[in-house]
């Protein structure tokens, strides 16, 4: 098989290509490492031994020197017309035509980029050194101690469990007489006592048990407000209402919730000055009727008691 090549300066470089095509017609077959350069791509291509083809390696084709500007042509050196005199009058002369500009010379023929031989290949990279070693990591520091555990409060404290007695002891067992006879059974010992159950504590109370209430202190849930237009009480806040300095018109609504039978409310309210009141139709008047105005400088009283339809109510009006 022959190969052809450029054998003027680096064997390798086979020269400048038009085309593909030209860079084919003119090397068929080359040798390993050979290159040129194809104007249509403006790329170097490369010889590839495996395929047995030219392949476009990508690489821009490089721009050699540039080369060497051809020479100016000389100018024209047309004559300059002479000044006429100058007449009567102060007239001036016509001025003389200009010379015509000679010829620029032509660009000489060095400006041939010459193209750039190809890149060698990467050296290896070298071993990294043993200067990264991570030293071994620091113990671990001790695990905090864990706090203790609250007593567990009396309410539902349970007695303490008697001991459990001791077992009697099994009886021997008879010998066995001559003639297959059997000795007799021991007797079974005593069994022991079952210790005594501790008392039981008192009862604690929960949101759905009965319990008794012995002797203790039942304290009202109360709310106290400003003057407003509205006093409306709500069975989960309170169960007594307090309305200072009432300056303003005040209703007084039915109350919030479902209520039980025997609940009550309580409701004061001091006014700096006379006002009128409107009290909702749940609440039902002992004796006489309410008031249709509070009194100035005074306290409206209300006792409220729920009896399964609406509120029984006593009240005074100038306390």
């Amino acid at each position: 098989m022959s190969y052809l090549a450029n054998t003027a300066g680096n064997p390798n470089d086979l020269g400048y290509f038009a085309t593909q095509a030209a860079l084919v017609s003119a090397y068929p077959i080359a040798v390993p490492g050979a290159f040129a350069v194809v104007g249509f791509t403006d790329t170097i291509w490369v010889w590839d031994e495996d395929t047995m083809t030219w392949v476009d390696s990508g690489q821009s084709a490089p721009i050699g020197p540039t080369g060497y500007t051809g020479y100016t042509g000389y100018t024209g050196a047309g004559t300059t017309g002479y000044t006429g005199y100058t007449g009567a009058g102060n007239f001036t002369g016509f001025t003389g035509y200009t010379g015509t500009t000679g010829y620029t010379g032509y660009t000489g023929a060095g400006a041939f980029t010459g193209y750039t031989g190809y890149t060698g290949t990467t050296g290896y990279t070298g071993y990294t050194g043993a200067g990264a070693f991570t030293g071994p990591t620091g113990p671990t520091g001790p695990t905090g101690f864990t706090g203790y555990t609250g007593s567990t409060g009396a309410g539902a404290f349970t007695g303490y469990t008697g001991y459990t007695g001791t077992t009697g002891f099994t009886g021997y067992t008879g010998y066995t007489g001559a003639g297959a006879f059997t000795g007799y059974t021991g007797y079974t010992g005593t069994t022991g006592f079952t210790g005594y159950t501790g008392y039981t504590g008192p009862e604690s109370v929960t949101p759905s048990n009965t319990v008794t209430l012995t002797n203790k202190r039942n304290q009202p849930r109360t709310n106290s407000t400003t003057t407003a237009a509205t006093l409306a009480p709500s069975l989960a806040t309170a169960n007594v209402y307090y309305r200072t300095t009432q300056t303003e018109t005040l209703t007084i609504s039915a109350p919030i919730g479902t209520p039980i039978i025997g609940e009550t409310i309580s409701i004061y309210v001091d006014s700096v000055a006379a006002q009128t009141l409107t009290i909702n139709a749940t609440y039902k008047a002992f004796g006489s009727a309410f008031p249709a105005t509070t009194t100035a400088g005074k306290t409206f009283m209300m006792v409220c008691q729920f009896n399964g339809t609406d509120w029984k109510t006593t009240h005074a009006s100038a306390i």
